[in-house]
């Protein structure tokens, strides 16, 4: 009996090869794979993370730039006439003249 169950057992692992080993291995093997997609998805959310930092580390700068150069107490005359020196007026000398009696900026 002991040399038909080697016999069978012999003939099975021919046939069909070492099943637990094989499972286990493929076990393992769906493991791995799962580990590097998680592995992946990780790194590239520590990317997405670190480019979004970076973004608004960005809009920081831009900020206080414009908040820096908009906020200006009273500016001087000659600097509004210096950076209107390369714009083109829309509005006629008379037309201007017409806005000032109004009052309308007060």
């Amino acid at each position: 009996m002991d040399s038909l169950a080697r016999c069978v057992g012999n003939l099975r692992a021919a046939k069909f090869g070492n099943i637990p080993k094989r499972a286990l291995g493929a076990s393992t093997g769906e493991k791995e794979r799962e580990l590097d997609r998680l592995l992946a998805l990780e790194e590239y959310y520590w990317k997405q993370r670190a480019r979004t930092e970076w973004l608004k580390e960005i809009v920081e700068v831009l900020e206080n730039y414009f908040i820096d150069i908009f906020s200006t107490s009273l500016p001087d005359e000659d600097c509004f006439d210096a950076a209107l020196e390369g714009v083109d007026r829309r509005v006629s000398a008379e037309v201007s003249a017409k806005l000032d009696d109004r009052c309308v900026y007060r």
